[in-house]
């Protein structure tokens, strides 16, 4: 069982082990609610809030191109959970049964056999069902919310993205599918 002493302030600084288990990181909301057992202890329930917005693929509907195929991004829910860091939500998708494939890549080998680990990972979507546009369209989604949470930040303003030489910026873009993809994730890194 973990424990925290409350500060003079009423703060806690909640255990590294619960916040661990909760996958819970900066800017993460927490919901507590009292227990209501009739019982001589008083217990309180601590959980992460959960943070849901519209399907950007799907925009919504669960479905796309009018009903003609499932959107395996929201596992047809018209919501995607944006509070989960990106890897852990691809892994938790339900990808059988909507017939597609999500590689993730994290490290690669050089020429002389080292290994080496991507500062942002990548990821390749493959399916016989869904069409290439749709899976480019889902990969750019997927990609960009990737970049979001590994790119290097701004040490003066974690909000803002470090600026990588032209180079560096170039591979990043270059992975992206879609035009309207690379021009966003452009102003991104150049304003």
């Amino acid at each position: 069982m973990a424990k925290a002493k409350l500060t003079s302030k009423g703060q806690v600084t909640i255990p590294k082990e619960i916040r661990d288990y909760l996958r819970i990181s900066e800017n993460s909301t927490l919901k507590f609610e009292i227990d209501d057992m009739e019982n001589e202890s008083r217990s309180v329930i601590l959980t992460k809030e959960v943070v849901k917005e519209k399907c950007p693929v799907c925009k919504g509907d669960g479905s796309i191109q009018n009903g003609t195929f499932a959107c395996f991004v929201c596992a047809e829910t018209g919501e995607v959970d944006v509070g989960t860091p990106i890897l852990l939500y691809i892994y938790q998708l339900p990808l059988r049964k909507y017939e597609v494939a999500i590689s993730t890549i994290q490290h690669k080998k050089r020429s002389d056999g080292q290994i080496y680990f991507l500062q942002i990972p990548e990821i390749e979507i493959n399916s016989d069902k869904y069409p290439k546009e749709l899976l480019d369209h889902t990969h750019d989604y997927l990609y960009m919310r990737l970049i979001k949470e590994y790119a290097p930040k701004s040490i003066n303003n974690s909000s803002l993205f470090m600026l990588p030489a032209d180079i560096v910026l170039e591979e990043i873009i270059h992975k992206l599918k879609t035009d309207d993809a690379k021009k966003t994730v452009t102003r991104w890194f150049r304003p």
